[in-house]
């Protein structure tokens, strides 16, 4: 049976709990609506394809609201059953690009059960879709969960990724820890001769103190779904839309105007029946009651 130190699992209970998140019922109202929404696969209309050719689903409008980086390959898209396609290089892993998602619809990332090895592989996804705040989220998880079970699979995780600033404040544990690090036959086998090379050649030199952890960069997730519902109103209000369907036509295409989108905005338009019937099915849904937070 694998030891907590053998996977580099978090350990502490209190490690459950969530980091920098906003605890506010309005703040939450809307990770809720917009964790069902990302759990919504049948109204997805964008599909993202990794560089392993794993593909995972997602929603335009959110995409291009929380992560502009992705914008301009989202308008070069190719088109595959009435799906917008980007194709995203770097990242092969459908958890990560997913745990990526999960951030850009909520604000969050459950770190709790990634292992030190994931949470550095999210790192490098947010460093590539200059993703500042999902960046300090990772950071921050593994500064705050940093013991002897994780410190080595950390630094080698760091090491492999060339994420510096990561592997720092690994070797600063380790020095802290000097004595306990080099005598575990645990660090040793994990961290390898080389790395561990480095630890003991930086217990013989003078040692710069890695800076205190920066504040976070702020978090924009109400502004940006904000945003989306207004540029939503203002598309709506311009497009005149047949009563009984989703899509109308504009020089450069068809514009799908999905459910997902109505789900977290609020509709200027009079409701077509289709819409009308979904409103009715889906009145218990917490997304229908944050047209008033949105505004």
């Amino acid at each position: 049976m694998e030891s907590a130190f053998d996977t580099g699992e978090w350990s502490s209970a209190s490690d459950m709990e969530p980091i920098g998140f906003d605890n506010s019922t309005e703040y939450q109202t809307l990770v809720m609506a917009n964790k069902k929404l990302l759990l919504d696969k049948q109204s997805a209309d964008l599909t993202i394809r990794l560089a392993n050719g794993e593909s995972v689903s997602a929603h335009c409008a959110v995409v291009a609201s929380r992560c502009s980086h992705l914008l301009p390959t989202y308008k070069e898209g190719e088109h595959d059953n009435h799906q917008r396609v980007i194709k995203v290089k770097g990242i092969t892993s459908a958890a990560v690009m997913n745990d990526v998602l999960e951030y850009l619809y909520t604000g969050q990332v459950e770190f709790a059960h990634h292992s030190p090895a994931a949470t550095v592989q999210l790192y490098q996804a947010a460093g590539q879709l200059h993703l500042s705040r999902l960046a300090w989220l990772c950071e921050h998880s593994l500064r705050q969960r940093m013991s002897m079970d994780t410190m080595a699979h950390t630094l080698k995780a760091a090491d492999a990724a060339k994420a510096e600033s990561i592997k720092a404040f690994c070797i600063q544990f380790a020095l802290a820890n000097y004595d306990a690090c080099i005598t575990s036959k645990d660090v040793v086998r994990v961290l390898g001769i080389d790395l561990l090379k480095e630890v003991v050649q930086a217990a013989t030199e003078p040692w710069n103190p890695v800076p205190d952890e920066a504040a976070p960069p702020p978090d924009t997730l109400v502004q940006d779904f904000q945003r989306m519902h207004r540029e939503s109103a203002t598309v709506s209000d311009a497009i005149a839309v047949s009563p009984d369907t989703d899509a109308t036509t504009t020089d450069t295409g068809p514009i799908h105007l999905h459910t997902s989108t109505r789900a977290v905005s609020a509709d200027r338009r009079t409701p077509s029946t289709h819409e009308r019937t979904n409103e009715r099915t889906n009145s218990h849904s917490p997304s229908l009651s944050l047209n008033s937070y949105l505004s």
